[in-house]
């Protein structure tokens, strides 16, 4: 049952615990979270978020000839917006998230994410919107069969939406990764430790028209 507390702002504060069972492979496991969650947008240029959970989870993800069990879960968000202007919006929001043994004997994975996103509004019909994401991925290779991984990417838009269903859109996104092309590799591909590796680039152009009737 969560605890909610509303304020003049507005902002909000949530407490609360959930407690559920899950079956997995045939294995079934009794799960748990306590949570908190702030939000506040009292002040009119900056907007704040924040989230944190405790409790136990599934290793979904095992290593080879090891069964699902369960670990110790910790996730935690924070976001941040900034409104300088009328037309200028900036959100940058961070998620973290780590699954750790029973036993305390070492964390199994651990995942981070980093956004950053800008929006400027030109004009009624003419945007522009930069994203850009870091991702970090590390687990223990001898308890969780998940590789580790660094990624950057960056997405850019520009809209002109004369109305919804109408608009005129031009795009570029580019990727890089911990990833290269390895021939003796049984994949064709390792990781590294460095993040200087092109993975995925694209520019498109787009059209949409909404016919009325």
């Amino acid at each position: 049952m969560p605890f909610l507390l509303s304020f003049k702002g507005p902002s909000s504060f949530t407490a609360g615990r959930t407690e559920n069972f899950e079956r997995y492979q045939g294995i079934g496991f009794r799960k748990n979270s306590s949570y908190i969650n702030f939000s506040s947008d009292k002040l009119r240029v900056i907007g704040l978020r924040a989230f944190f959970s405790k409790g136990m989870e599934i290793n979904f993800f095992p290593a080879a000839g090891q069964l699902p069990t369960l670990g110790n879960e910790t996730d935690a968000s924070f976001g941040l917006t900034v409104k300088p202007g009328s037309r200028m919006s900036f959100e940058q929001k961070y998620i973290f998230s780590r699954l750790s043994a029973l036993d305390h004997s070492g964390v199994l994975l651990e995942n981070h994410l980093l956004r950053n996103k800008i929006n400027y509004q030109f004009s009624r019909a003419l945007s522009f919107r930069t994203i850009v994401d870091y991702t970090l991925i590390g687990s223990d290779p001898l308890r969780v069969d998940q590789e580790h991984l660094k990624r950057f990417n960056y997405d850019l838009l520009l809209t002109y939406l004369v109305h919804p269903g109408t608009g005129f859109y031009i795009g570029y996104s580019d990727q890089y990764e911990n990833l290269l092309a390895d021939p003796v590799a049984l994949s064709g591909l390792r990781r590294t430790t460095d993040l200087n590796h092109a993975t995925a680039r694209q520019f498109f152009v787009k059209l949409s028209y909404s016919f009325r009737y």
